[in-house]
């Protein structure tokens, strides 16, 4: 039976703030053989694969979010992504660390506008809350 060829693409050198760059080309399946390889810089790779890429967040009912990404034919790219979740109330806190506020420049404009859109939110949460209470009794 002949060795068939396939094409790869590999994760090659990586750093502190991930792989530095990727070796894609043929390889013969059976015995591993590289045909021929090209080294691509991370930066083009991930710029290429993720720019028609569309990245959805939501919130589940208990406050937790969940990040998809999805590619150009709509499939879930998550599955296999690093990922971090978190809750609302972290990513709330994050952003108004002392230490952030210093780095990032944010306003009191800025806080009040965060207020502002946090406090309709919990408006909306009461609201639905108030429905499920009469949709209950």
């Amino acid at each position: 039976m002949a060795d068939t060829l396939e094409a790869f693409l590999a994760v090659e050198g990586g750093g502190p703030s991930g792989p530095m760059w990727y070796r894609a080309g043929y390889r013969f399946s059976e015995s591993g053989n590289v045909v021929c390889a090209l080294e691509l810089p991370a930066s083009i790779v991930e710029t290429t694969v993720l720019r028609d890429a569309k990245l959805f967040a939501t919130v589940a009912p208990d406050g937790h979010m969940r990040f998809s990404v999805c590619g150009v034919a709509c499939e879930d790219m998550s599955n296999g992504l690093p990922s971090i979740a978190g809750s609302i109330d972290q990513l709330i806190a994050q952003c108004v660390a002392v230490n952030n506020l210093r780095l990032e420049e944010i306003t009191s404009a800025d806080l009040k506008s965060l207020l502002e859109r946090l406090q309709r939110s919990v408006a909306l949460v009461q609201e639905a809350i108030e429905h499920l209470s009469d949709h209950h009794a």
